[in-house]
């Protein structure tokens, strides 16, 4: 059972890195959706320093996203009229979705229950109106309920990808995106949106692990679809192993130990066949990244010694 931690502010000191070698973590990922090429190559170096542990880099990818400002957050209220430009600060990425924006779609913000819509387009300007107001952080994805054609590799994702042959590759749409990439990585296709679950099969084909991200995936397919879709995947007989990842120790982002609720999610995937887990804002912004890992390897190792017995877990 493979253990993917994710790094961030809550896990990227030399201490705990040292402490997670120790423990026997699997990779280590970096999410370029939250850093920029000089402070991913200042943390690269800074886990190569310690360990050789593979990193596992996870692409930005295809997606809408908020650009990084230099705020907390901002607030909009809803019936509030807004102007992006591409070339300011807060401003819409990649900038190729200038030209692919059309007056009437309707951008939600991923996780939240804001929403706005296009009023106007054109190359280097957008204006929009809020329908749902609320907070939006730096960075921030956003879904368009059409498929839009977006470079499947950002200008970071090409910078970075020559630093490891552990990647991850986000929003694939089909299998055919992969063919740019180099058969000699080790790509793990991330399972996050309804047109990639359409072509999984190719994917598997070409890929030599899968990683469901429940997040994403979730909020693309709807919540109350979503535990069916897990498990049919689960159940199915890849050839390749398969990862999930995101919303399995939530509450230990604040707490220092899992509820109930996580305890058996944890089991019944276990039972399904999971073949890794991904941790991602437990370990990279939570309070208690180390016991979250601890947890883990405690848990699969009860699990495998009792395995689908009616033994406790005590």
């Amino acid at each position: 059972m493979k253990i993917i931690i994710t790094l961030g502010p809550a896990s990227s000191n030399t201490r705990i890195l040292k402490s997670f070698v120790r423990l026997g973590v699997d990779y280590f990922r970096i999410n370029l959706s939250h850093t920029n090429f000089e402070e991913f190559k200042i943390l690269f170096q800074k886990v190569r320093n310690i360990t050789n542990i593979p990193i596992l880099i996870d692409t930005q990818g295809p997606q809408i996203r908020f650009t990084k400002f230099n705020q907390k957050n901002i607030y909009f209220t809803g019936g509030q009229e807004i102007e992006l430009k591409a070339d300011q600060e807060f401003s819409l990425t990649p900038r190729e979705v200038f030209l692919k924006l059309q007056p009437n779609d309707e951008l939600s913000v991923n996780y939240t229950n804001v929403l706005f819509k296009i009023n106007e387009v054109s190359p280097l300007k957008i204006k929009l109106s809020v329908i749902e107001g609320g907070f939006v952080l730096p960075g921030k994805s956003l879904s368009l309920k059409r498929s839009i054609d977006l470079p499947f590799l950002s200008e970071l994702d090409r910078q970075a990808i020559p630093y490891s042959r552990h990647i991850a590759f986000s929003y694939l749409s089909n299998s055919n995106q992969l063919k740019e990439i180099d058969p000699g990585l080790n790509i793990i296709s991330k399972i996050e949106t309804i047109d990639a679950l359409k072509d999984i099969e190719n994917i598997s084909a070409n890929s030599k692990a899968l990683l469901i991200d429940r997040g994403d995936l979730a909020w693309n397919v709807s919540l109350l679809r979503y535990p069916l879709i897990e498990e049919s995947l689960l159940s199915r007989k890849f050839k390749i192993p398969i990862y999930l990842g995101t919303n399995f120790l939530e509450s230990m982002i604040f707490n220092p130990y899992p509820t109930i609720a996580e305890i058996n999610d944890l089991h019944r995937i276990v039972r399904l066949g999971v073949d890794g887990i991904l941790l991602a804002g437990e370990t990279a912004v939570g309070k208690y990244p180390l016991e979250c890992c601890k947890f883990l390897k405690t848990f699969f190792r009860k699990y495998n010694l009792s395995h689908i017995s009616k033994r406790d877990f005590s």
